[in-house]
Order: structure tokens, then sequence, then C-alpha cells
């Protein structure tokens, strides 16, 4: 039996830590939209003294520092020495061997690396593997409802401050400054909505997902078309209850929907012409098959060999906004190692048999590898790491209750 100084204890740390969740996903999505609706570079200049930070920077970057060192305090030794280890790895390279502006590049990608890995453990070591709670999942609910109204407020009002491409190109980001982002995050918050529907059934979730997926389609980037042909292919391949015909029929249904919609706002248009002037693979890259073959060579030829083993490029000037290439020229191969392996011990810490986990893990791959701003997305980092754990507490192949942590 527990003492009741112990429950009391308990209790305290369950609703610190829901207070927590609460505040920052509050901060993180006001500071992100404040960076898309108001110019705030000129209030912030005086107190700039380098080029990268944003105001929303400024929010995550506090409270990286606020718990990153509570939760080194609290991880296992032999996790925290291995991150540790990684980052005075990459700290020492970027001094020894780069200027002071590079290493100021190297925190902030570490720090945008590190934010989703250090808030999921935050969730973990407050909620200590139990239900996320009611408050901070209807607070996730409504603010994925805010972002969706925005976007479609935009199209139908033409508001041209939340164009994703500018005046040039169709497409509107709501409150998300970055266009590649805002495709993981529309991911990100779909597959979420989709699990919380198959676990409650209520039409509210069923609502909510048709937002997303209006707003989506809204977005006008070429990534979330790959997002869909996934998800097409994960229930056809994952609904066994199903009849297979029946689902690829619907799914065909679907497609063609899909289709007709990018015809009918010019998509494909755009892409076809863009093809043609600068060709298939730039068109499908978006000029990153460019930037590559102008950047990686200049930078490995001027590496040496403990540059393979620990990297050394800096993320300002050498970067081709692909994140597999990017991750090996910020930390080389041991940091990619290490990374990775992180990855499958916090965030990717799945069962084989969690499908739509997995179905998470894909897109967090594919899209990051051919449109970057995955990996260090600073915007996406506490959306991910909610949507990671509340994946974790369920498996697919069993039937699970969420609870209502009303007690």
């Amino acid at each position: 039996m527990f003492k009741k100084e112990q429950l009391k204890a308990g209790l305290i740390n369950r609703q610190y830590s829901e207070q927590i969740l609460l505040f920052m996903l509050l901060l993180f999505f006001t500071t992100d939209a404040i960076n898309k609706v108001v110019p705030l570079d000129y209030i912030l200049e005086p107190f700039r003294w380098f080029n990268y930070a944003k105001i929303s920077s400024l929010s995550k970057g506090l409270a990286l520092l606020i718990l990153g060192p509570i939760i080194f305090s609290r991880l296992c030794k032999r996790s925290a020495i291995t991150i540790l280890l990684f980052i005075i790895i990459s700290l020492l390279v970027s001094v020894l061997f780069n200027n002071m502006e590079h290493l100021i590049t190297w925190i902030l990608r570490i720090s945008k690396i590190a934010l989703p890995i250090v808030i999921l453990t935050v969730i973990r070591y407050f909620f200590e593997k139990k239900s996320l709670a009611t408050r901070v999942i209807n607070l996730y609910k409504v603010l994925i409802t805010i972002q969706c109204c925005v976007t479609i407020g935009a199209y139908i009002f033409s508001w041209d401050k939340f164009l994703t491409f500018g005046i040039h190109r169709f497409g509107y980001s709501g409150l998300i400054v970055a266009q590649n982002e805002a495709t993981f995050y529309y991911i990100i918050a779909s597959i979420f909505l989709l699990k919380e529907w198959q676990v409650k059934n209520k039409n509210l979730d069923l609502l909510l997902l048709i937002l997303v997926s209006t707003s989506t389609l809204l977005l006008g980037t070429k990534a979330i078309f790959i997002y869909y042909l996934s998800i097409l292919i994960y229930f056809i391949f994952t609904q066994n209850k199903y009849n297979k015909f029946h689902l690829v029929s619907i799914a065909s249904f679907f497609s063609l929907i899909i289709i007709y919609i990018g015809y009918f706002f010019s998509f494909f248009d755009y892409y076809i012409n863009f093809a043609k002037e600068k060709g298939l693979l730039t068109m499908i890259t978006s000029f990153r098959s460019d930037l590559f073959l102008e950047r990686v060579p200049r930078v490995l030829s001027s590496w040496h060999w403990y540059n393979f083993i620990f990297g050394g490029a800096n993320p300002a000037t050498d970067f081709v906004e692909m994140d597999f290439v990017d991750l090996f020229l910020f930390g080389g191969i041991l940091g990619s190692i290490l990374y990775l392996y992180i990855l499958s011990k916090t965030l990717f810490s799945f069962s084989k048999s969690n499908r739509m986990a997995w179905l998470l893990v894909s897109q967090y791959f594919i899209i990051g590898g051919l449109a970057g701003h995955v990996f260090a997305s600073g915007i996406n980092a506490i959306y991910l790491a909610i949507t990671c754990y509340y994946l974790q507490e369920f498996n697919n192949t069993s039937k699970q209750l969420i609870d209502d942590n009303t007690q």
C-alpha cells in the first residue's frame, strides 16, 4: 500500500504535468502565430546578436533551458551520457574548426532536434505511463481547429497574409510560416485525430479529420499528396475485416476526388510547366537537387577524416533541406547513428503491431527525406511529442479504452 504522502505527491506531479503541457501548447502556438501574423523583427532587432532567431525560438529556447536540466537529472545514466556525448562532440567540432556564427547555428540545430525528445521525456516522467490528461487532448484539438479555420478562412476571403508561397502560386498555410513544417503539422494532426476517432468513435473527431483534410489540400504542397497515397495504402493493407475490393474501390474513388481537386486548383498545371522549364528532378525536389550538387561536393571536398565521423557542416550555409543529407552533414556517421538510436528509444518506441504509429514514422522519414524541416522542426516539436506518446498508449491488436483522467 502507498502512503498518503506518496499518493499526494503523485497527484501533485500529475497536475503539474498538465499545467506544463497546457502552458507550452498555448505559448508555442501563440508565438508561432505571432511569427506569421505580426512582423516583429524590427522590435527584436536591438536585442538580436545573431540572424537566425525569431520570437517563437525564444519561447522554445526558454522551455528547453528550463526542462533540459530537469530531464537530464531524471534520465537513466546511459541515455543521458549518450545524448550529452553527442552534444559535447558536436560543440567541440564546431568550436575547434569553425567560427562563432557556425557555433550558434549548431546550437540552434541541436535545440530543435532535442526539443521533441525533451518534451516527450517530460510527459513520460510526469504522467508515469498513464493516459494524457483530457484537458491536454482537448486543447490540442482546439488549436488544430483554429489552424484549420484560419487556413480555410484565408482561402475563402483571400487573406494574402496566410499564403504558403506568395501570390505566384496557390496555397494557404494558416498560422505556420514554413510550408514543409505546415505539411508535417497536418500529418501529425490527422494521425492523432484518426487514432482518437478509432479509440473513442466520436463524430466530433471525424468532423475534425474532415477539417484537417480540407486544410491540407488548401496548403498546396506536393508532399501532402505523398501522405494521401500513403494513408490509402495503409487502409488497404491494414483493414482486414473489410472486403479488399470495397476498400480498393473506396480508395480509388477518393483518389479521383483528390486528383479532381488538384486539377481544379491548377496544381498539376503549375507542376507540369515547372517540370518542362526546370526538369523533372528539379520539380520533384523543388530545387533541392540543385542545392545538393552545388553544396555537398563543396562541403565534402573540405572535410577531414574526423568530419565524416562527427560532421561539421554549417546549417546556415551548407544544408540542402533534405533531412537525411543534412543529418549526415551535421552529425556525420556517428551523429546520424546516435540520432536514429535515440529516436528508436524515445519518440518512435513503438511495438511492431502499432501500425498507425509506423504510418507516422514512415511519413517522418519520407517527407523529411524529400522536403526537409522535419527532423529539426521547432514548430512541430510539441505536437510530435504528444502524438507519439498518445500512440504509445495504444496497440492496434487490442481494444483499449482511454482513461478519462477524472480520478
